[in-house]
């Protein structure tokens, strides 16, 4: 009995080592899952990236063409007004011109108004200085 005892603490020691190997054995390959996880991680994270920086360019484009539209903008705005105040000042102009003319041929008017109702008045005296004589 002693030789059985013997024998079966030999096994019974040998099994128990064996898996305390198996236990505090390291990994020594990823599995099929790790691996396609790590390879999905990695096109994620590219594909934002290259996303991220699309739309840090668009925002950049944007901007460019707000500033342009805005230049182009403030400068017809200025070219309109300008172009405004010309024509306002060449329609007061005018205007101050056609005015001036108007009161000069109004006084020439008057003038020779005057002078023709004094030569009626001339007339008049003259065609009664006649009748009395």
């Amino acid at each position: 009995m002693l030789l059985r005892t013997i024998l079966t603490r030999s096994s019974i020691s040998r099994s128990v080592v064996a898996a305390r190997q198996l236990h505090s054995s390291p990994v020594a390959e990823k599995t099929v899952t790790e691996k396609v996880t790590e390879v999905a991680d990695k096109v994620n994270k590219s594909v934002g990236k290259g996303l991220a920086s699309a739309i840090d360019t668009g925002e950049k484009v944007v901007g460019s063409t707000k500033h342009t539209f805005g230049s182009a903008k403030r400068k017809a705005t200025d070219t309109t007004q300008e172009k405004m105040n010309q024509t306002s000042e060449s329609t007061k102009q005018a205007t101050e011109n056609a005015r001036q003319k108007f009161n000069q041929a109004a006084a020439e008017a008057g003038n020779k108004a005057d002078r023709v109702q004094a030569g009626f008045q001339q007339v008049k005296e003259d065609v009664k200085s006649e009748t009395r004589k």
